[in-house]
């Protein structure tokens, strides 16, 4: 099924001593673009995983992420003559800045800026990436689900198309029948007598007229549409040249028909909706 390029996604991972919250927003996009932003622990390894997620999940969109790791200090923490100590350090450094921070802005302080080991920064690296999955899962399932609504209003615009390509069907040969007759009439006029010669003229200019070709390729590039967009993965440029061709077909229709005009600005404002449609469809 068709998915939407528009979308949001997120996800909260919960450990001892830190919290990651990734957010995924996926907008319109010709191609696919990645925007990533976030706290410090963001690794460039971590971020080329994430950009290998993202390529391996999307074809088009603009993807902005953030993460944000936030410490959860410990009710009691490890140590406490290592925090008498860490305390008189922080203590001794503020004095020779000319701060005079309270006790709580001092022990957030210490306990936020605790430098992590090598197994602490695996470990947040590891909860920022399975945030991240769920994160994109969440947001797989938001454009797909605004995809349905998209491709529910597209077919009802192609039903609408339709309707407008029977009416060209059902009217082609009287307007041509008429065409003939007209310019019968006409020829007959001017040489005063009705003449085997003034229905050939005439002939010749009906089949210039007709315009079956036209509406032939044109419910081709309908049926093909529909076709597309039972398929998964990006189809919306395809989508958008089906449109393109189907406009020639009725632009043609409407040079060689000029009474179809009125019907072929109708169904040209449809497919414009439909091209609408298709920009915010991956």
């Amino acid at each position: 099924m068709a998915e939407s390029m528009t979308g949001f996604g997120w996800a909260f991972v919960k450990e001892t001593d830190f919290a990651v919250k990734v957010e995924v927003r996926s907008l319109n996009s010709r191609g696919l673009e990645i925007s990533i932003k976030g706290s410090r622990e963001l690794t460039p390894s971590v971020e080329r995983e994430m950009r290998h997620l993202v390529r391996a999940s999307f074809e088009r969109g603009y993807f902005s992420i953030h993460v944000d790791v936030s410490s959860i200090r410990p009710p009691f923490l490890r140590d406490t003559s290592l925090l008498k100590k860490e305390v008189a350090l922080y203590r001794e450094i503020m004095r020779d800045l000319g701060l005079s921070p309270s006790d709580d802005k001092l022990l957030d302080l210490i306990t936020r800026e605790h430098p992590r080991g090598l197994e602490d920064e695996k470990r947040v690296s590891r909860a920022i990436l399975r945030g991240f999955k769920k994160a994109l899962r969440d947001l797989k399932r938001e454009r797909r689900i605004e995809g349905r609504a998209l491709v529910k209003e597209i077919r009802k615009r192609l039903r609408v198309i339709e309707r407008y390509l029977r009416h060209i069907e059902r009217t082609k040969p009287i307007l041509i029948q008429k065409i003939k007759e007209d310019v019968a009439n006409r020829i007959r006029e001017m040489v005063g007598k009705d003449t085997e010669r003034a229905w050939i003229e005439a002939s010749i200019l009906a089949d210039k007229a007709d315009i079956r070709e036209e509406v032939v390729r044109f419910r081709s590039h309908l049926e093909r549409f529909k076709e597309v967009l039972k398929e998964k993965g990006a189809i919306g440029k395809r989508l958008d040249f089906l449109c393109q061709e189907m406009t020639r077909e009725v632009n043609t229709m409407a040079s060689k028909l000029s009474a179809l005009s009125e019907t072929v600005v109708d169904i040209k404002a449809e497919i414009e909706k439909v091209r609408q449609q298709l920009h915010n469809l991956e």
